[in-house]
């Protein structure tokens, strides 16, 4: 298990920074700075709080975007110690090994636990729930405060988590009812929901969030039907690119659970249901993404055909090592890119745009502050504007002053207007995303010249920089 858990931590630490970072990890990042800045309880209004309190523990230790997707990889190594911890509390420690093993090379998890992501902290947090459950169905333990506390980490991991609440009931099911352990449980139910309900009123007083946290996205007016359709696409899009043939497993892994009622896989598959697939059925959008905490039970599925397959041989385990090769291999055409060109992955259309080519991706945002970084170093009074947020937050990924800790940039609402500054006589830079062709200066009185463009892969939409000048005719000699 501890080589499992070395060769996964390798795999995924290693060209962390090859992927340019995209819009959210942005987002989470600034938001974990300004924890430090004294904003202790806004993370709550996120719907994605005790991702962005771990974001901040670690924020202090370096460079933000490889701290944060460093914060992945190690949340990554929880979930699969926490995966053989599950088997083993059904006393199953072997499929649990094929599982993580399975784990390990599944293109889907390696991808997002090389990102700043809340799904895969999510992930963490669940399987360590159905474990704690399980080992509290069996034994009476951990206690019920203990308990509570893993059924309310969830939801404040990711609001979304909340389907994974049924876990701990359906892992008590699973085992002979036992009256006492029943009421534990649901002391522990009467505890967690309790608590977030507690801080869901505390967070819709102080910031007005509540319909923030519990929204969806659906674009205009589209129907639940229409987006269910849509949210199955997807999924099959990415079942079939980053699960491929071995996706096969896992499907033969729910076979046998609904065979053999085997309680350890029967479990899995209703983690896959809770984790994933109920998804689809929201009535909002759903990505690729949001099916993290859903893998490391669809592995547990594939570790139990597996091991199946390894008991039913006389050749022992053989054939069970030779698809796990297979495995491994389909992973190792998708690693190399990973690493040597993330531009050439085999993704989705909907990941292509968000992680690629689209106005959420990274690409030219790292050669665009170098030049303006350049630019910087012979005018060093010079203002920097990012000209919306969404350009700020990724800008931001790259760009510090290593003097104060600080973005040279003004990134906040209350950076001064860019007319003020430019009538000032003060030089101004504004890095633009051109996905709307350009960026609108009509009626500021200023004169944009362009200075430099950077292209994304594929046709994506640049990123370019410009220098403002005022108008000769704008202002009045003083």
């Amino acid at each position: 298990m501890c080589a499992l858990i070395l060769i996964s931590t390798a795999l995924r630490a290693h060209a962390l920074l090859a992927l340019p970072g995209f819009l959210d990890e942005g987002q989470y990042l600034r938001w974990a700075a300004e924890v430090w800045e004294g904003r202790l309880l806004f993370p709550l209004s996120s719907a994605k709080a005790l991702e962005i309190y771990w974001l901040a523990l670690l924020n202090p230790l370096g460079p933000v975007l490889f701290v944060g997707r460093a914060a992945s990889v190690l949340a990554g190594t929880l979930t699969i110690s926490a995966m053989w911890a599950l088997a083993r509390s059904w006393g199953r420690p072997q499929p649990g090994l094929w599982a993580v093993a399975f784990y390990v090379v599944q293109p889907w998890a390696f991808f997002y636990e090389r990102l700043t992501t809340a799904d895969t902290l999510l992930a963490t947090a669940v399987v360590m729930l159905a474990w704690l459950a399980s080992a509290h169905a069996r034994r009476a333990r951990p206690s019920t405060p203990v308990l509570a506390l893993a059924m309310l980490a969830v939801p404040l991991t990711k609001f979304s988590g909340l389907f994974c609440l049924a876990l701990p009931a359906l892992a008590h099911a699973l085992q002979p009812l036992r009256a006492r352990r029943v009421r534990q449980l649901l002391a522990a139910y009467t505890l967690a929901l309790g608590g977030l309900a507690l801080l869901l009123a505390v967070t819709a007083l102080r910031y007005g969030a509540l319909g923030f946290l519990l929204g969806g996205s659906r674009p205009g007016n589209t129907s639940w039907m229409a987006m269910t359709r849509l949210n199955l696409a997807d999924l099959r899009d990415s079942v079939r690119l980053y699960m491929g043939a071995p996706g096969l497993l896992v499907l033969a892994g729910a076979l046998l659970a609904l065979l053999r009622r085997d309680r350890l896989l029967l479990l899995a598959l209703a983690g896959v249901v809770c984790g994933g697939l109920v998804f689809t059925i929201t009535g909002a959008r759903s990505f690729s993404r949001y099916y993290m905490p859903a893998l490391p039970f669809a592995a547990l599925l594939a570790g139990g055909a597996l091991h199946g397959l390894a008991r039913a041989q006389r050749t022992g385990s053989m054939p069970s090592a030779a698809l796990l090769l297979g495995c491994a291999a389909y992973f190792s055409s998708f690693a190399r890119s990973a690493y040597s060109d993330p531009a050439q992955l085999a993704l989705s259309d909907v990941d292509r745009i968000q992680y690629i080519t689209g106005t959420s991706a990274g690409y030219g945002f790292s050669a665009a502050a170098t030049f303006v970084a350049a630019q910087l170093a012979r005018e060093p009074q010079a203002i920097v504007f990012g000209y919306d947020l969404p350009v700020r937050d990724i800008l931001r990924l790259y760009w510090h002053d290593p003097a104060s800790g600080n973005p040279h940039v003004l990134w906040d609402e209350h950076a001064p207007p860019v007319i003020d500054v430019v009538a000032r006589g003060t030089t101004a830079f504004v890095v633009v995303d051109l996905t709307e062709d350009v960026a609108n200066f009509n009626g500021l009185t200023i004169r944009p010249l362009e200075l430099a463009r950077f292209a994304r892969p594929a046709g994506g939409s640049p990123i370019a920089v410009y220098k403002l000048l005022a108008e000769p005719f704008a202002f009045a000699p003083p």
